[in-house]
């Protein structure tokens, strides 16, 4: 009985693993074992060390019978370059990965690379043989705008924002890319021709098609944010002087008889100086009268007033 490993990468099911490692989708193995240096910093390098360590993998790997295929990672880690083997029932598989700048111009389609899978096996096989060929061609699109979400605070017919209302949706589009593959699962390489001069890969004609988005991580979102801000302000610890400006007694006010027929625009109105008469029925014989001087006013009249209409309605 031949390695699990032989057996998968045998299998059709295996020829476009989703969300894989590399060596699943170059080889469609399941399982297998990477060795690896313990420090980024001293890669294998040489040549002839990495012969060295696979040589004595594949000691190791007959003394012990293991049948798991085992990867020796070579170069640095970002180039994803690896040697291996695989052994079991008197086969051996040798994995190898060949790095390429640029690939030639003659293995940039299906009878370059059949070429090369033909040139590997030899005399091995007759000349008379069919190969079976499994294509997928993904197209990515990732030019999306990156511009600030359509999505805005309910508002009524005045412009004014409707507080009984909580804002829902994201702040920028979450998706950042597209993909879309399209797949001719298996077919003999005498029905289609892929070369300079012809092309019979034509994506409308694909057998399969299958659609995938890539969103951003970490988007931020309206109602998340909403509810952040409540919790903070929920648990501040500012007093109203921090919150609303400075106050200061009677005495420092060279003018004490300012109307205060309208509070809203005190509390509201930066340009003139606001003054604080009483708290409460409780302590205004304990109190001095206060100025208090806002500069930025927290809140514009308008949302003051819509404030206080959602309060005396949630009362009712």
């Amino acid at each position: 009985v031949p390695p699990r490993a032989m057996a998968d990468m045998m299998s059709r099911r295996n020829d476009f693993p989703s969300r894989s490692p590399y060596l699943s989708h170059w080889y469609g193995l399941r399982e297998f074992l990477i060795l690896s240096p313990k420090r980024n910093t001293d890669p294998i390098a040489d040549e002839s060390r990495a012969n060295i360590l696979l040589s004595s993998t594949a000691i190791a790997v007959s003394n012990v019978g293991c049948n798991v295929p085992i990867f020796i990672r070579v170069q640095h880690e970002w180039r994803n370059m690896f040697i291996g083997l695989c052994e079991g029932s008197g086969l051996r598989t040798h994995f190898n990965v060949c790095y390429l700048k640029n690939a030639p111009h003659q293995y940039r389609h299906l009878a370059g690379l059949l070429e090369i899978f033909k040139s590997k096996l030899g005399s091995h096989i007759p000349n008379d043989i069919v190969i079976m060929v499994a294509v997928r061609f993904t197209y990515v699109l990732r030019d999306f705008e990156s511009t600030a979400s359509r999505q805005v605070l309910p508002r009524d017919e005045t412009g004014m924002p409707i507080l009984t209302n909580l804002p829902f949706g994201s702040m920028h589009d979450p998706v950042s890319g597209l993909h879309l593959s399209c797949t001719w699962p298996i077919f003999s390489e005498e029905v289609v021709t892929e070369n300079d001069d012809c092309n019979d890969f034509d994506p409308l004609l694909s057998q399969q098609w299958a659609i995938g988005v890539t969103l951003l991580e970490e988007l931020p979102v309206l109602l998340s944010d909403a509810v952040q801000e409540y919790l903070n302000l929920s648990t501040k610890r500012e007093t109203i002087e921090q919150l609303l400006g400075k106050f200061q007694t009677a005495d420092e006010i060279p003018n004490a008889s300012m109307n205060m027929a309208d509070p809203i625009k005190r509390i509201s109105d930066s340009r003139t100086q606001q003054y604080w008469t009483s708290i409460s029925s409780s302590i205004s014989n304990t109190t001095s009268r206060l100025r208090v001087n806002i500069f930025n006013p927290p809140l514009p009249p308008n949302v003051v007033e819509k404030t206080i209409e959602a309060k005396d309605d949630d009362r009712l």
